[in-house]
């Protein structure tokens, strides 16, 4: 019966680790919006502050039974009305997902080239401050590039033929996905990979250990039990 039971603990471990969530978090400082306007004659990024609806506090992926969810959280509750714009991108090593929300209406859309071309629609779901989509994996590639970008504009957003010329105020995490981005923080003059703080899992236990800390429990309190009877 002992040995029965132990075989049984090792084949739950192998499921649960086969079974594995993985998550990564990007964290970005509040207050990041810039506003993209035209004064003496040029074209110029300008920080500013208050513009909560599209100032994003962080953006996160997990990938959990070949689905890959992406979400967006903001500092402030989302702007229905079509002058604000939310996008987040997911590239891995397979295909592309482009995640875009604006004036009530979300598009998720995966793309896959190599190997021969195949598309997939996901979920979009938006409620107060977050953004949430669901949207099935191409094959078991690994992340490439993933970033969000937030943006408010004067008109709107269906006019808009050149942001290059166009007066808005845009956020993006990381920032060095940016156009104005240039690598150096203007208070400490240091090099810098923008507000966007990195961090896998947030700081959790890695997933194994902790499904054998729990498989080790199991079978502690099966003896106690046993000693019991």
């Amino acid at each position: 019966m002992k040995k029965c039971f132990l075989i049984f603990l090792i084949i739950l471990l192998i499921t649960l680790i086969g079974m594995k969530v993985s998550a990564n978090i990007i964290v970005d400082a509040s207050n990041d919006v810039y506003h993209h306007s035209f004064s003496d004659n040029n074209w110029s990024w300008i920080l500013t502050s208050g513009k909560t609806h599209i100032d994003i506090s962080k953006i996160s992926y997990s990938v959990s039974g070949g689905i890959l969810t992406v979400i967006m959280e903001l500092n402030g509750d989302i702007e229905i009305p079509g002058k604000a714009s939310y996008t987040l991108y997911y590239n891995s090593t397979e295909a592309s997902y482009t995640f875009i929300f604006v004036n009530r209406t979300g598009s998720a859309s995966a793309m896959k080239i190599e190997g021969g071309f195949d598309f997939k629609i996901g979920e979009f779901t938006a409620e107060d401050n977050v953004l949430t989509v669901k949207v099935e994996l191409f094959g078991a590639g690994i992340m490439d590039k993933f970033w969000g970008y937030s943006a408010e504009y004067l008109v709107d957003f269906s006019t808009i033929e050149d942001p290059n010329v166009l007066e808005y105020w845009g956020g993006w995490t990381p920032q060095f996905y940016s156009p104005w981005y240039t690598g150096i923080d203007e208070e400490t003059d240091d090099e810098t990979n923008g507000n966007g703080i990195e961090k896998k899992d947030e700081g959790k236990p890695d997933f194994e250990f902790c499904i054998l800390l729990i498989v080790i429990g199991i079978y502690i309190l099966y003896q106690k039990r046993k000693r019991n009877i």
